[in-house]
């Protein structure tokens, strides 16, 4: 589990890039700019749908941690 954190925030902003699309908007942020060791970290996402015409699904899971 060695640099878990940066893989997935490396992995959400790839998922960001490469879902550029004009039927959605979103911003993340998160509730501390330097984090502890072991520090739980609140990540917050809005997205808001811009085109009524299409339907949007999403579809997130949440990791059971080890520590």
């Amino acid at each position: 589990m060695k640099y878990s954190l940066g893989k997935i925030v490396f992995s959400i902003f790839m998922l960001c890039i490469v879902l550029q699309a004009e039927d959605f908007t979103y911003t993340m942020h998160t509730n501390t700019k330097t984090p502890y060791l072991k520090e739980s970290v609140l990540l917050d996402i809005d997205i808001n749908q811009t085109n009524p015409n299409v339907v949007l699904f999403f579809q997130f899971h949440i990791l059971k941690s080890d520590a």
